[in-house]
């Protein structure tokens, strides 16, 4: 039974096909247990065949009057007892064409087992690629979820922002406070500091001209004051006479009137 429920469920149409070939219902064909464990069907003829059939293979008329009804074991007992296998065919050959409509339903199986697992296979396949979706899926969720937060986060922060900054033109605009008078009553305050630095930076300026005069003029007196000395060292050197004495004295140390310091 479980054998001719996968192949219906397999091969609906090839069972109807089999079935309309051979004119036959499915209360009509039975099976039997082979010693290698396959099953062979045989069919049991119709009324119709029956009536057909020779007297002497019919059942005897008093089997139907002078006998009780029989179950239905025994009635397919004694239909199968009286109904040959084929008007045309001896046991043998259709014994023969059973087993190669039995090997035939066997490739059927095979090959229906063969589809169910390649079949089994891709649904595994199918199966791994869905969990992988699902999981880059449940990523692109959680990533979504923190962009939303985030999102949510800078909107908050925005909106505070904005409103800090109405806050604050609403009290520019209402307050007495005048920040471009105030700035430019400062500018006017640096503006008259910076003039009274560059006066200062003037006189300076003076001063310093002055202090470098003086300082030159000190430098030429000196160099004369040198000069005149030096002058009056050789003078003094020639009247004693002596050019020892007078490279001696050159390099003696002669004590300047200016100051108070050696030359």
């Amino acid at each position: 039974m479980r054998f001719r429920a996968l192949l219906a469920r397999s091969f609906p149409r090839t069972l109807t096909m089999l079935k309309a070939s051979r004119g036959v219902r499915s209360s009509d064909r039975s099976q039997t247990s082979n010693s290698d464990g396959t099953y062979s069907y045989y069919t049991i003829g119709t009324s119709s065949e029956t009536d057909e059939l020779p007297d002497s293979l019919q059942r005897p008329p008093y089997d139907q009057s002078d006998t009780a009804a029989p179950t239905m074991l025994n009635t397919t007992a004694a239909r199968r007892a009286s109904t040959p296998f084929g008007r045309h065919e001896t046991p043998a050959q259709e014994i023969a064409r059973l087993s190669a409509l039995n090997f035939d339903l066997a490739q059927q199986l095979e090959k229906a087992e063969q589809d169910l697992e390649r079949r089994n296979a891709s649904m595994a396949e199918m199966e791994v690629d869905l969990v992988r979706l699902f999981e880059k899926s449940k990523k692109q969720e959680a990533k979504q979820e923190k962009l939303e937060v985030e999102n949510e986060r800078l909107q908050e922060e925005v909106g505070a922002e904005n409103e800090r900054l109405r806050a604050l033109v609403k009290r520019l605009s209402t307050s007495k406070w005048r920040p471009w008078s105030s700035l430019k009553k400062r500018l006017v305050e640096v503006a008259e500091t910076l003039k009274v630095a560059e006066n200062q930076i003037a006189g300076m300026k003076y001063i310093i001209k002055d202090l470098t005069r003086e300082r030159n003029d000190l430098r030429n007196n000196l160099d004369k004051a040198v000069s005149e000395l030096h002058d009056l060292q050789m003078r003094s050197v020639g009247r004693r006479g002596s050019r020892t004495d007078s490279g001696m004295h050159r390099h003696s140390s002669v004590r300047s009137s200016f100051g108070g310091g050696f030359i």
